[in-house]
């Protein structure tokens, strides 16, 4: 398997040292920033507990016409532990699958690079510290 078929096989988790808060608006502000080819990124919220837990669907949008194609290209979660940090993940494809979402066809790059951009964004927060950047193609 390749580095970019992994978040889709396999997701990923990281703990945040940050609240729910400051994870919110960090998305909020990044996720706009993220893009790949024509493509740019939307978080759609599916279900949440103000200041506990939020779930995400992660869907493709395309900025030059101001369109979202059909289908979601994953799943996107921020829980708080008991510590106070924040349990941070993106399910399998398979996990967010099964509750009944349909998926962006042909999505795997542009999900992978999603989560490669995330990931390199949280470091360069410095929420997370990373051997070095991910690559987003």
């Amino acid at each position: 398997m390749s580095l970019g078929h992994f978040p889709a096989e396999e997701g990923m988790e990281v703990e945040l040292d940050a609240s729910m808060d400051r994870v919110i608006s960090y998305l909020h502000r990044e996720v706009p920033k993220f893009s790949y080819d024509e493509y740019g990124y939307w978080l759609s919220p599916v279900k949440g507990v103000l200041g506990r837990s939020w779930s995400f669907l992660i869907k493709p949008y395309v900025p030059a016409t101001d369109t979202m194609p059909e289908g979601s290209l994953g799943l996107l979660k921020a829980e708080t532990l008991e510590s106070g940090s924040i349990s941070f993940s993106i399910p399998s494809r398979t996990e967010w699958e099964a509750v009944g979402e349909d998926s962006f066809g042909g999505g795997e790059e542009l999900f992978s690079s999603f989560v490669f951009q995330m990931l390199n964004a949280l470091q360069d927060e410095g929420l997370i510290h990373l051997p070095s950047v991910l690559p987003v193609r």
